[in-house]
């Protein structure tokens, strides 16, 4: 399989902008987890800053744990979510696909 690298690069951004548009997941004690489709992105306080942004200010760098392996399990999903969305377009546009709207 040759890999797209347009889709790979929004598999690498996607993620990443999850962080900031995606719910925040709190377990109730003092962990916060972002990003999706799984949390790779760790803030450890009892008290959460005003906004997310604040979270990557020098004083609280020491509280993020960022789980490389989680992202790029993220990025992976996200590409092959991507590449079978757009081979399914491609297959429709060019009509090759099935077409359902006419009866028998």
């Amino acid at each position: 399989m040759k890999i797209n690298k347009a889709i790979l690069s929004i598999s690498v951004i996607l993620p990443i902008l999850s962080i900031f548009f995606t719910p925040i997941n709190y377990d109730g004690g003092i962990k916060y987890g972002f990003g999706l489709p799984f949390n790779f992105l760790l803030y450890y306080s009892f008290d959460f800053p005003s906004n997310r942004i604040e979270i990557f200010k020098l004083g609280n760098l020491t509280k993020i744990a960022f789980r490389l392996d989680v992202y790029v399990i993220c990025v992976i999903i996200v590409y092959f979510v991507l590449y079978l969305t757009n081979r399914f377009i491609l297959k429709i546009r060019s009509g090759s696909f099935l077409d359902l709207s006419q009866g028998h």
